[in-house]
């Protein structure tokens, strides 16, 4: 089953982005609040997980938990949209939660995602560990055939911290923010709205930022990572999720 249409993939070919409208139900979106609240009153506490104004604000081994958070990134409806928009078999590269309140509220300049997670970083590499899984970052064109989707959970917008995107901007990595805040640093790009239960898709080497958020609320994103099935890196490889490759759809979000 399609689920983009013309317009939205050629939208994604030539510009980098697209955003798809009620990917998730209203109920969907519900269990996901749920699942991310019962994870907060459990008051669980290991290096995946980072606390802030009694939230938990980052999780970085999100497909390591079990249950509906961790099932998302399997689930029917975003395993079908990654697929049509890579048009190949594809893996989890990784999964983390970013919460932004007025208790942890921040902004970030232009940047680009080219860092991903891996079973051991190369020789030579920086040493990179996030929530202890190991992060390389890459200098080529890696990237340039990964998706990352962005769940929304809550509305991103003009004043909820959503993220702004600078289309076409996909077709380089630029290797290193300095570089990138000087070339860069006086555009404003496109606002990339997220309603609840909406998918960002994005290639990750697309250039994108976020304001602080000025609304009261919070804005909750599963921001999600794939790369094809047979995606090289040098001398190492992704991280072993136990989500296995090629990865393989889920029809639940709730345990069968």
């Amino acid at each position: 089953m399609e689920r983009l249409t013309t317009q939205q993939r050629q939208q994604f070919d030539d510009e980098g982005y697209v955003v798809v409208d009620n990917l998730l139900s209203p109920t969907e979106v519900d269990v996901l609040r749920h699942a991310l609240a019962e994870l907060e009153d459990s008051n669980r506490q290991d290096e995946c997980l980072d606390w802030k104004g009694g939230h938990i604000v980052t999780i970085h081994g999100l497909p390591l938990l079990q249950g509906a958070l961790s099932r998302l990134a399997q689930y029917r409806p975003v395993v079908d949209l990654i697929s049509e928009l890579m048009g190949r078999s594809i893996q989890l590269t990784g999964a983390i939660l970013l919460d932004k309140h007025p208790q942890h509220n921040w902004d970030i300049g232009w940047h680009q995602d080219n860092g991903i997670y891996v079973d051991h970083i190369p020789d030579g590499a920086p040493e990179d560990i996030r929530g202890g899984i190991p992060v390389y970052s890459t200098l080529a064109m890696e990237m340039a055939q990964n998706v990352s989707c962005r769940i929304s959970l809550d509305e991103a917008g003009f004043d909820t911290g959503g993220l702004y995107v600078l289309p076409r901007s996909h077709l380089e990595n630029y290797g290193g923010n300095d570089k990138i805040e000087e070339r860069f640093g006086d555009h404003v790009g496109v606002l990339a709205h997220q309603e609840p239960g909406s998918a960002l898709c994005y290639r990750p080497l697309l250039l994108h930022r976020a304001n602080k958020m000025t609304a009261t609320g919070r804005r909750r994103i599963l921001h999600l990572q794939y790369g094809p099935d047979d995606l090289k890196l040098p001398g190492t490889d992704t991280y072993p999720w136990p989500q296995g490759r090629p990865l393989t759809a889920l029809e639940s979000l709730l345990a069968e």
